[in-house]
């Protein structure tokens, strides 16, 4: 599975292994800019700057708290892109827009925007 970068001066097309992006991969944009290192011959990339959170949809939620809203017990949420995303506060439903930990998925709060 490869992802592709685009130098934005020069416009040449670099392939790397997704696992560059690591989770991110999930959560990356079209066109969204990104801090990259290729080895000196420029052929290959080895190291990709990626955010520590990312906002991303709500599709659904599970859990007693999504049923009755009448414990404290946290909700799984599943996102647009079809990560689950566990310990979700209980006002979270579908459509909201929730922020993430990257590197471990973690529900963070809920997203800005």
């Amino acid at each position: 599975n490869e992802v592709y970068f685009m130098d934005p001066d020069s416009f040449e097309q670099i392939a790397a292994p997704a696992d560059i992006l690591g989770n991110y991969r999930y959560y990356v944009s079209a066109g969204e800019e990104l801090e990259v290192r290729a080895t000196e011959d420029g052929l290959s990339l080895v190291w990709a700057e990626i955010p520590t959170f990312a906002d991303v949809e709500v599709q659904s939620v599970t859990g007693s708290a999504a049923a009755g809203r009448a414990t404290a017990e946290k909700l799984t949420a599943t996102t647009v892109n079809g990560r689950v995303i566990t310990g979700c506060a209980k006002f979270v439903e579908a459509g909201t827009k929730i922020q993430i930990k990257v590197e471990t998925e973690e529900y963070v709060g809920k997203a800005d925007s």
